[in-house]
């Protein structure tokens, strides 16, 4: 497999090094989960840092990011700009420019990755500001190296800040699905809980931003208790 995501090559442009990183992220359990791997060399060996690669002569980041994806198996998924991390001595190394993209998975994709490269790892996130981001790996708090925990948290900012503007929610989601399992879809994203009622009745008469609505698909799921309607975006 091409080393596209180890960290450990440098290429600079005129002294810099140029990144692309993945917060990759998904949905597990009720709450954010992101893919990071373990270094395996200095500097933060044995931390999690999330996975990325150098600007190539012949491409730019946007196009670095999705090299990347395609590496990792999770193609086609849109990876999108959230920020940019420049700070001198952010990596004890180089002077080092890192661009910041939030992608969007299913979790079965992130287990897969898990299952063919060991030096992965499904972390949770909960974004204690807007700058920082707790993690823990089964329970456990762990670091992330270089300032990948302010990476994530600027990827998790980002998905907060589309919620009410875009379909990015439903990235989250199978084509059809329950007014519960939308709610919880917003209440992880934003991390607090959201009143029953008043989201159901906004989402039922809400016309997104492309001009689509929500649609009952005549079809229900089990859920243990009484069956729940499903419902799928209606499109123009």
């Amino acid at each position: 497999m091409s080393s596209d995501f180890d960290l450990d090559e440098y290429q600079r442009v005129d002294g810099i090094t140029l990144r692309a990183e993945l917060a990759i992220c998904a949905i597990a359990n009720g709450s954010l989960v992101v893919l990071m791997m373990e270094r395996e060399a200095e500097p933060f060996k044995g931390w999690l840092a999330l996975p990325g690669g150098y600007l190539r002569g012949d491409r730019d980041l946007d196009a670095t990011a999705h090299v990347i994806l395609a590496q990792l198996g999770m193609y086609p998924c849109e990876p999108r700009l959230v920020g940019v991390c420049s700070k001198p001595g952010r990596d004890p190394k180089a002077r080092g420019v890192s661009a910041t993209y939030a992608a969007i998975v299913e979790l079965d994709d992130l287990e897969v990755r898990l299952e063919q490269d060991k030096r992965f790892r499904i972390v949770t996130a909960i974004q204690a500001n807007d700058d920082i981001c707790d993690l823990s790996l089964e329970g456990h708090p762990v670091a992330a190296g270089y300032d990948h925990a302010a990476m994530i948290a600027k990827a998790i900012a980002y998905l907060r800040q589309m919620l009410e503007n875009s379909l990015i929610a439903f990235e989250f989601l199978p084509p059809a699905f329950t007014l519960l399992e939308l709610q919880q879809v917003h209440e992880v994203i934003l991390g607090e809980a959201v009143d029953k009622v008043r989201f159901r009745k906004r989402m039922l008469a809400r016309i997104f931003p492309d001009g689509s609505r929500l649609r009952a698909t005549g079809r229900e799921k089990l859920t243990g208790g009484r069956p729940a309607k499903l419902f799928e975006l209606q499109r123009n």
